[in-house]
């Protein structure tokens, strides 16, 4: 785990779940309308940490197709096994069917001086697509 930077709770799961307010004040930093929690916690575990996890894997093993194949494959099992939970399928849903995935653009936001709020980009998203999204290939066996 690279850090807590993204940590943040949907107040709708939150708020049914009671952890607001009983373990997190409703107006704390942390809480956010669901579809922004969404859009925060997609860039933070899959960009941020899976994205690095499988591709430094699939570089040691030159098969970064195959992980990206198995995330998606483990994303369609826990939605079968979690079917009665509507917001979860609807994520896994998201995440399969959505071509594209925000990622940070670190440094437009710093010449920008827009840090607090940061640019987005949209690159391939590799659940989705289920190939390859290096933008550098290597020739190297």
């Amino acid at each position: 785990v690279r850090d807590l930077e993204g940590i943040c709770l949907s107040r709708t799961i939150a708020t049914e779940k009671q952890l607001v307010p009983n373990v997190v004040a409703a107006s704390s930093p942390v809480v956010y309308a669901h579809d922004e929690a969404w859009h925060r916690l997609k860039y933070y575990v899959v960009v941020n940490h899976l994205g690095h996890l499988v591709s430094t894997i699939g570089k040691a093993t030159r098969n970064e197709v195959v992980l990206w194949q198995l995330v998606a494959h483990r994303l369609m099992t826990w939605k079968k096994e979690y079917a009665n939970n509507a917001v979860f399928v609807d994520c896994v849903e998201d995440l399969y069917q959505t071509p594209t995935i925000a990622a940070k653009a670190n440094l437009m936001s710093k010449l920008n001086d827009c840090g607090a709020n940061p640019i987005y980009t949209h690159i391939p998203n590799p659940i989705c697509h289920n190939k390859e999204v290096s933008y550098c290939e290597s020739n190297n066996s």
